[in-house]
C-alpha cells in the first residue's frame, strides 16, 4: 500500500497542484501537446515516458492487492530508504517547478521560448525535475523490487534520456544560443559536474 499512496502524492504534487498554481499564476496551465511527427524522436521519447508511467503506477496497484509477493530491498530498513528516497524525489520535483515559474511546461512546443531558468536547483543541475523523478522512482524500485517495477523504471529512464538529449536541449540551444550553451558547459545534466555539455 505505501507505494501506491506515495505515487499518488507524486501525481498530487507534481501534476494536479502544479497546474492549478500554474494556472492560476499564468492563466495557462503549461501543458503542451504537440502535434508530433510519427516516428520521430519525440514520439519515442513520449511513448516511453507514457509505458514508463503506465507500468511502474500499474505496479503499485498490483502491490495493493498482493499480486506480487516482494519484500523491500534490505528488509525493513530497505523500506525506510525507499520511503525516504520517494518523498525526497517528490520534494526535489516541487521545488524545481516552483522554481521555473512561468517557465514551467509538460511537453515542448517549438514555436513557444520560455525563460532559461538557472537559479536555485537548476544552479547545480540543468534538469533538476526529472532528477526528482529518477530518485522518486529509485524510491518505489526499493520497496517493490519485482520484474515488473523493473522494467517500468529502465523504460522511463530510457524515455527521459530521449527527451532530454534529443527534444529538450535541441529546442533550449535553438532558443537560448550561447546562454544556454556556456550554462549547460558549467553544469551537469541530472547530477551536479556530471553530463556538462563540452566543446
Amino acid at each position: 500500500m505505501t507505494p501506491f499512496i506515495l505515487y499518488l502524492t507524486f501525481i498530487l504534487i507534481a501534476v494536479i497542484i502544479r497546474v492549478a498554481v500554474q494556472y492560476r499564476t499564468t492563466d495557462d496551465s503549461g501543458l503542451r501537446i504537440v502535434q508530433m511527427r510519427s516516428f520521430d524522436v519525440a514520439f519515442y521519447a513520449s511513448i516511453f515516458l507514457i509505458l514508463g508511467f503506465v507500468i511502474t503506477f500499474g505496479s503499485t496497484i498490483l502491490d495493493v492487492f498482493r499480486l506480487f509477493d516482494t519484500n523491500p530491498l534490505g528488509g525493513s530498513s530497505g523500506k525506510v530508504l525507499g520511503v525516504v528516497l520517494s518523498l525526497s524525489g517528490i520534494v526535489i520535483i516541487g521545488v524545481a517547478q516552483l522554481q521555473m515559474g512561468k517557465s514551467w511546461r509538460v511537453g515542448v512546443d517549438p514555436h513557444e521560448k520560455t525563460a532559461l531558468v538557472t537559479h536555485g536547483l537548476f544552479h547545480y543541475i540543468r534538469n533538476p525535475i526529472y532528477s526528482g523523478v529518477i530518485v522518486f522512482v529509485s524510491g518505489l524500485l526499493t520497496l517493490l523490487p519485482n520484474p515488473l517495477m523493473f522494467i517500468g523504471s529502465v523504460i522511463g529512464f530510457i524515455g527521459i534520456q530521449l527527451q532530454v538529449r534529443f527534444v529538450e536541449e535541441p529546442q533550449l540551444i535553438k532558443y537560448h544560443g550561447s546562454d544556454y550553451l556556456n550554462y549547460a558547459k558549467q553544469v551537469g545534466r541530472f547530477v551536479p559536474l556530471i553530463g556538462k555539455i563540452s566543446g
